[in-house]
């Protein structure tokens, strides 16, 4: 945690995937470094008691294997969108063919 926590801070974006059960709680301690580094923090899952922070919820009840299926998608989205605001065609990615020719 020293290392990857050592690079943050206010102007540097953090995502962070908070999902239910054990994983989500073993990344409550480093939410909370990163708050107090003052990292720009978007949570995308669960709300967390006191935080501030934006928030992509995910739909409730959802069994906690399927949850990493739901907190891609509006990360693919974010992708996406990032791409277009840059100029790049989602569609023709760089050195990335969608049909291959063979002879």
């Amino acid at each position: 945690m020293h290392g990857p926590l050592a690079m943050i801070d206010q102007d540097r974006p953090v995502i962070a995937f908070v999902g239910p059960g054990a994983g989500g709680d073993a990344l409550v301690p480093v939410l909370e470094k990163l708050h107090q580094r003052r990292a720009d923090l978007l949570l995308v899952g669960r709300d967390l008691p006191g935080s501030a922070s934006p928030r992509i919820p995910l739909p409730p009840d959802v069994p906690e294997p399927l949850t990493p299926v739901l907190e891609i998608m509006p990360m693919q989205q974010l992708a996406c969108a990032m791409a277009v605001a840059r100029g790049y065609d989602p569609d023709a990615p760089r050195g990335l063919a969608k049909v291959t020719a063979t002879r």
